[in-house]
């Protein structure tokens, strides 16, 4: 079953980087995103790549991982991955996420 997300991914994604306080500029730099293509996303005028939103979310400290299963009767479980440890789900509506 799939649950609908209160927030869409790209509004997640433009949220975070809201919150992180730096300029499209500084992210664009350290992402290897173009700034023209960062400004646009953000202000809502143009959608972004799969790989462009892989480099925000790394960025972000942000991933998704596949759900792992005991078996086919019992509910997926988050990856353990230790980097991933406390990072928001993409459909949280309350992303307060921050990078130095």
């Amino acid at each position: 079953m799939i649950q609908e997300a209160s927030v869409s991914f790209p509004e997640t994604i433009r949220r975070g980087i809201r919150a992180v306080g730096r300029s499209s500029y500084a992210i664009a730099a350290v992402t290897g995103v173009s700034q023209p293509v960062l400004s646009r996303f953000l202000s809502g005028k143009r959608s972004i790549t799969l790989e462009t939103a892989e480099k925000l979310c790394r960025f972000l400290g942000w991933g998704l991982c596949p759900p792992q299963r005991a078996n086919a009767d019992s509910q997926p479980t988050p990856c353990e991955d230790p980097v991933l440890a406390g990072a928001p789900s993409w459909s949280s509506p309350d992303v307060t996420a921050s990078r130095p």
